[in-house]
């Protein structure tokens, strides 16, 4: 019997999930834990890992898609086996409905290929049932290069993330049709792949081709004039463009209402934007061209030349975007309020030492990051409200510590659960620390590794922090932040001051659920518990 490879669901919160690249094709033989696809949520990205083995039988969904959770996106069974996917889970069908719109451009090289059967059209694809347009953002090719099946061929940006778009088909690409920096229509082909030589007639209108015609026309300001009258007939109602045009507009204090839109079902999109700019008066060139004083505007030219020079712009990856709307969301959602407080760090210096200089132990590379986290494990079960998630109107209490571990990799920071940490032994906490960080860098870490937590470490002691605000990862209650370790005086009983390393802890909890006093008991015990490390190793 074949079985589905569903849409995993990567957190309680999250009922969909983009599937951004798939790691296998339709015929390969999959193995149990091997990488299947990769998918993005609002969260993070992720590596879902194969659950049954057989072959691959079929790809139900589209790299790109957006899938609800528990959707089937693929079918893994025995070479031949006849399957029935289920009518209402399946993504792949909804998609035509809302694509129809824009499908006229994709329809025509089907309608022409009797007449280019030589070639075959790229096109711009739809990376989410919502997209009716990308914006082609780079050429990973250029004209006659030969292609190979898989190899990338072009980079896109959508409202919501960028993708590079795969080659479906081999041989020499024989004409590009859309410049880099041009938003295109969903559907609407961007290139020419085929037999070196081949004829090839472009089917319809070639997205590139109606942004200089309108630019071109002989009177360029009676056309937006026309859409201005236009505008208030529709009474002022919403205007249809899209999120990069707005964007667009807006940068550059034009009334989008304006732009003669050329999207698909009339709607303005970044180019007709561009378009409104080119043809608009150029009002901030007109005082300099009156002025009496050309040697001074050739002056000043070279200064506005040079600013540039002065920075360098950079887009920001998903991630990244992810990671600022997580963060954002979190601090407006929340009642965010952080306790900080220091430990005599002696008893786990020492007790670090001591590990160091046993290698035959195999305790040598313990850390004293997961001397915190053993500690903290302990302690999670004796705090209900801070082992937990607040999920709208309930509480989720753990009975054991799922506890997230902050890992900075290059793609940006990573929170790998510990299951049941407070029943494992120190050494299994630090060996798999260290295998969860290493797998989060090399970004092979399975989905479900990185769900499921009850509360997170963050350490940026080693940089030398001594305190800081971490910010709540929803829907836990709370975080701790692990700073550096410094010096700090005290008096003896017999008055004599001696100095002993101090280290810090910042605690930063929901105070809709958590009120100050269990919050400061639990910074407490966790405290106490580092300071006599030596007796929570018998718990």
């Amino acid at each position: 019997m074949a079985d589905f490879i569903l849409m995993p669901q990567m957190g309680v919160s999250e009922e969909s999930a983009l599937l951004s690249e798939w790691k296998v094709k339709e015929g390969d033989v999959i193995k149990l834990e091997q990488p299947i696809f990769a998918l993005e949520t609002g969260k993070s990205s992720f590596e879902e890992l194969a659950k049954y083995e057989g072959t691959l039988l079929k790809i139900l969904v589209p790299a790109g898609e957006e899938v609800a959770v528990g959707a089937p996106v693929a079918v893994i069974g025995k070479p031949g086996e006849a399957y029935e996917v289920p009518g209402a889970a399946a993504p792949a069908a909804a998609a035509p409905a809302e694509v129809a719109p824009a499908a006229a451009p994709a329809a025509a090289p089907a309608a022409a290929a009797c007449d280019n059967k030589d070639v075959n059209f790229i096109l711009m694809p739809q990376m989410g049932v919502s997209e009716e347009s990308a914006l082609l953002s780079e050429w990973k090719v250029k004209e006659g290069d030969v292609i190979k099946l898989e190899q990338p061929l072009f980079a896109l940006e959508t409202g919501k993330s960028s993708f590079e778009e795969l080659s479906k088909y081999e041989g020499t690409l024989l004409k590009i049709l859309v410049a880099p920096g041009e938003e295109v229509a969903v559907g609407a082909p961007v290139a020419v792949v085929g037999k070196p030589g081949a004829s090839f007639t472009v089917p319809g209108a070639a997205p590139a081709a109606a942004p200089v015609a309108e630019v071109a026309a002989a009177a360029p300001v009676a056309a937006p004039a026309a859409a201005v009258a236009a505008a208030p007939v529709a009474s002022g109602a919403e205007v249809l463009a899209s999120p990069r045009a707005k964007k667009l507009a807006a940068d550059l204090g034009l009334d989008i209402a304006q732009a003669i839109p050329t999207g698909p079902e009339g709607r303005i999109i970044e180019r007709d934007v561009k378009t409104l700019k080119a043809a608009a008066p150029a009002v901030a060139a007109a005082p300099v061209a009156e002025t009496a004083a050309p040697a001074e505007v050739k002056a000043a030219a070279p200064v506005a030349a040079a600013a540039p020079a002065e920075y360098t712009e950079e887009k920001i990856s998903r991630i990244r975007k992810v990671i600022a709307e997580n963060m954002h969301k979190s601090l407006a959602d929340m009642a965010q309020l952080t306790l900080n407080r220091t430990f005599d760090a002696t008893a786990i210096l020492e007790m670090r030492k001591q590990m160091k200089n046993a290698p035959e132990l195999g305790l040598d590379k313990v850390t004293i990051n997961d001397l915190v986290l053993f500690a903290v494990a302990k302690t999670l079960v004796e705090f209900p409200d801070i082992n937990a998630n607040f999920i709208g109107d309930k509480m989720r209490r753990f009975t054991h510590a799922q506890l997230g571990v902050a890992i900075d990799t290059p793609k940006g920071l990573l929170v790998p659960v510990l299951k049941d940490a407070d029943t494992m032994s120190l050494k299994a906490i630090s060996a798999q620390v260290k295998e969860y960080a290493n797998a989060c860098k090399e970004g092979t870490l399975g989905a479900d590794k990185l769900t499921g937590g009850s509360f997170t470490v963050t350490n940026l002691g080693n940089l030398g922090i001594e305190s800081f605000t971490p910010i709540i990862n929803p829907p836990q209650t709370a975080i701790l932040g692990v700073c550096g370790t410094m010096l700090r005086p005290r008096q003896k009983a017999d008055g004599s001051v001696e100095f002993y390393q101090a280290m810090g802890l910042s605690l930063t909890f929901d105070h809709r659920v958590v009120d100050g006093a269990p919050a400061a008991k639990f910074l407490k015990a966790v405290a106490d518990k580092l300071e006599k490390f030596n007796l929570i190793l018998a718990l």
